[in-house]
């Protein structure tokens, strides 16, 4: 028996068609607006579109649209923007900052929006791209070694300051001036507020914003050098693109530039030393580089160690400022199928202030394999917000870059930092002089050294 269908009429094949794409059509406007909404998980949101501003609106105007926009967005985009500062206080602070426009220049404004982000205690939620409104810089760069804030570079000009220690800015001492920007700066901890607070100690906008500058005048440093003999330097902003020397310029007596400093243009890069018969690996950055996938960088070195006598294995994280943490399980199960790498007096990790975000997962992955922590103290922290996206402000173009996700690495405990096992640090004369003691102090450690905990810092 042969059996029939009737095929349905044409007008209903269309009627179904029809339906069929009006509630897709439906669901994908859904989907749109629950992702500008807060009722979706935080990785999921998007911006709101900008408000359209008019070309013939004021200029505080303007500027109080960016801040609603910034206040608006970043509050309901982030994982949880009220963590460490209540709504209200948080909003309260937006509108006194919104009263105040009319009578603040431009980089007051940002100056202040620094400090309403940083409100949030959140390391990876911060401002960008305000050099855009007119910031500038001086033409020195500092960094703390110990209590200490010294001239660790400079432009040409101001070559000869280098080396020497800032003990006051204008009528402030050091300490003070430090103490004014801290509250503009996004952080975990103290090493994070110290990385970032150098950088602001050289920046007109922000030092006159916090009253350590006066309006128009010159920025009057008292140096100290070697000697101890006091120094009046007084300094005109530049632009942020200006040229500062590298450690051979400074230091002319230098053989050659110090390896740690060789290759900081890479994302990742690493060298057999057969005279210590160490493979040393300078991960800068997680991210991946198109003419050389970290995969293949990982099978060329595993490739090496496989071949030749290898005493020490010294992963160097102390620039690495995150990226992807995920490209870096290469390396991870590479480690994991060779014993022989991961004897107690044969993987090392560098790690420094400047370790945050992705390069702070490493740390606890290679800690967690049995490497050996050498250095200073990490910015990032291991349970933290992460996960950035980043919207614009429609008015001045500044970007605000926030945390959608908040991982924790670490169950039993919330580390403040991850600490090293065994410190070195250096001095300023150190650096000048080229001498890298984190990496002398792995090549030079005896065998079964100790592994401590991880951090002591609750």
């Amino acid at each position: 028996m042969e059996l029939a269908f009737s095929r349905p009429p044409r007008s209903r094949i269309l009627v179904v068609a029809l339906r069929l794409l009006t509630l897709t059509l439906l669901l994908g406007v859904v989907g749109l607006g629950l992702t500008q909404t807060a009722l979706l998980p935080a990785v999921w949101r998007l911006p709101n579109p900008p408000p359209l501003t008019n070309a013939g609106t004021t200029r505080d105007d303007r500027w109080r649209a960016d801040l609603d926009y910034f206040a608006s967005q970043t509050t309901r985009l982030h994982a949880n923007a009220f963590s460490q500062v209540s709504r209200r206080e948080f909003n309260q602070s937006v509108q006194r900052l919104r009263e105040r426009i009319p009578t603040m220049q431009d980089y007051e404004i940002v100056v202040e929006m620094m400090r309403l982000v940083a409100m949030f205690g959140d390391g990876h939620t911060k401002i960008f791209g305000y050099e855009s409104v007119g910031f500038h810089t001086f033409p020195i760069q500092l960094e703390w070694f110990g209590r200490n804030l010294y001239v660790v570079n400079a432009t040409v000009d101001y070559s000869d300051l280098i080396g020497m220690r800032v003990e006051r800015i204008n009528n402030h001492t050091v300490q003070s001036a430090y103490k004014a920007v801290t509250p503009l700066i996004s952080h975990y901890n103290e090493y994070g507020l110290r990385r970032i607070g150098s950088r602001y100690l050289t920046t007109p906008e922000i030092l006159k914003a916090v009253g350590i500058l006066p309006e128009g005048g010159l920025a009057e440093y008292e140096l100290v050098d070697a000697q101890g003999e006091h120094h009046l330097i007084y300094l005109q902003p530049i632009n942020g693109g200006s040229h500062f020397l590298n450690l051979e310029q400074i230091n002319p007596a230098l053989n050659a530039m110090p390896i740690y400093l060789q290759h900081r243009d890479q994302n990742y890069w690493f060298e057999y030393l057969a005279d210590s018969q160490t493979i040393y690996f300078q991960y800068n950055s997680a991210y991946e580089m198109p003419d050389l996938p970290f995969e293949e960088f990982t099978r060329r070195l595993f490739a090496v160690a496989d071949s030749r006598p290898v005493n020490r294995l010294i992963v160097d994280l102390r620039f690495n400022e995150g990226g992807y943490p995920t490209i870096f399980k290469s390396f991870i199960d590479g480690l994991r199928t060779r014993p022989a790498l991961r004897e107690p007096d044969h993987l090392f990790a560098i790690i420094g202030n400047e370790t945050f975000s992705a390069g702070v997962w490493h740390s606890v992955a290679l800690h967690d394999l049995g490497a050996i922590l050498i250095g200073e103290p990490t910015s990032g922290r291991p349970n933290s917000f992460g996960q950035v996206q980043r919207l614009y402000l429609p008015y001045s173009g500044i970007g605000v870059q926030y945390s959608t996700r908040y991982w924790r690495l670490i169950e039993d405990a919330d580390p403040v930092a991850v600490m090293p096992d065994i410190y070195a640090e250096p001095t300023i004369q150190d650096y000048l002089a080229g001498q890298d003691v984190a990496l002398g102090a792995a090549l030079s450690l005896p065998a079964h050294a100790s592994h401590g905990a991880l951090t002591s810092d609750q």
